[in-house]
């Protein structure tokens, strides 16, 4: 016996060890896959995304920091930076109110997107232009983009251009409430495969040193999928795996210990009133004694119990007053129910029946009984 538990045991560690390597494997695998990004994140080393920016923009500014959180979560603070490229979720009346807000309250928003005004109320031109033209800043110096639309801000009277070239307005900022709004059509600029090509570093300097504040923030946020991020995205890999091998263990000690789930089977004696035994020497009293009648009045009142669990009639009604009720249930041609009711209340009144008497009711009744349980 001792031998079988210790051979017992050694299998269940060799096994728990096979999970634990499949695991780490899973997790190494899992670590080496390179991450699909989306274009224009900051985390991306992809050449669709500004991580290259985000780094000089750390280098150059300690207080630098991500936002993955809804804009209604902002904080009160002022004075802050939230700088917004290109976002492709389409944000609620809610989003775009907590941003104006953000501004109000004293802080600027730098939208770089090639449709800002999907993000706040702007006007937008079409131009045909050129791949690569001379831009243009407000201080009159001279730079070169590529340009890949031709989409141009509208110049009002409450706007201060920034940035232009012979088609129109590139950046522009504008004041709105304690704060300003900076916003700039060529988010491609940034991108990790063109920020440093041609003046685009420079033209995005410019436009940054427009600004003087103390925390610069790189909206997320706006990157995220549809809905926000699913539930396991708030959690690492590592921390997945060990929760999913935690899971495992507990299962098999659990197992092991000789705890079962799932439905309890009782015991036949809380099911059944007697045994097998019991029944047949009951049954045989009732032969040899010839006690039909109280076998038939047993019979009878078993099948009342089963008319009112299964066609809801009145276990303490007298066969009589059932009479209609079984009518429009008992649906046996070869039966007439009223001859059938009056025929065995005057057989249950009797004292004492004969062996025929009582197998001719005998059988009526299990008739009756299975046309029930049918149902």
């Amino acid at each position: 016996m001792h031998g079988m538990r210790k051979q017992n045991r050694k299998w269940w560690l060799s096994f728990i060890g096979i999970i634990a390597l499949f695991l780490v494997v899973s997790y190494i695998i899992q670590s080496n896959r390179p991450i699909d990004y989306p274009e224009f994140v900051s985390e991306s080393p992809a050449p669709s995304g500004v991580k290259a920016f985000y780094t000089y923009m750390k280098k150059e500014n300690q207080s630098v920091k991500r936002w993955k959180k809804s804009p209604t979560k902002l904080s009160d603070k002022s004075n802050e930076l939230l700088i917004m490229i290109e976002p492709f979720i389409t944000l609620t009346l809610d989003d775009r109110k907590a941003y104006r807000e953000f501004i109000e309250r004293g802080n600027t928003v730098l939208l770089i997107a090639e449709n800002p005004d999907e993000v706040f109320d702007l006007d937008i031109q079409h131009k045909i232009v050129l791949s690569n033209q001379t831009v243009h800043t407000s201080q009159g110096e001279m730079f070169h983009a590529k340009m890949k639309h031709g989409k141009r801000l509208v110049e009002t009277k409450d706007t201060h251009v920034l940035l232009f070239d012979d088609d129109g307005v590139i950046a522009q900022k504008q004041s709105i409430g304690k704060g300003e709004l900076i916003v700039s059509v060529y988010p491609e600029w940034l991108r990790n495969d063109t920020v440093l090509q041609n003046d685009h570093l420079p033209l995005l300097v410019y436009i940054l040193n427009e600004t003087s504040n103390d925390t610069i923030i790189f909206d997320e946020y706006i990157h995220q999928k549809q809905g926000g991020l699913p539930f396991h995205a708030y959690f690492s890999l590592g921390f997945l795996l060990i929760l999913l091998q935690g899971g495992l263990l507990t299962l098999l000690w659990l197992w092991y210990r000789g705890k079962r789930f799932g439905p309890i089977d009782s015991v036949r004696s809380d099911n059944v009133r007697f045994t097998d035994e019991s029944i047949r020497a009951l049954a045989s009293w009732h032969l040899l004694g010839q006690h039909y009648h109280h076998s038939l009045v047993i019979q009878a009142d078993y099948v009342k119990h089963l008319l009112q669990e299964k066609w809801f009639i009145p276990y303490r009604k007298a066969w009589h007053d059932v009479s209609d009720m079984l009518k429009n249930r008992w649906k046996n041609p070869d039966t007439d129910v009223d001859e059938f009711v009056k025929g065995l209340m005057n057989t249950l009144q009797k004292e004492k029946i004969n062996k025929e008497e009582y197998v001719l009711w005998s059988k009526q009744l299990d008739q009756l009984r299975k046309e029930v349980e049918k149902s």
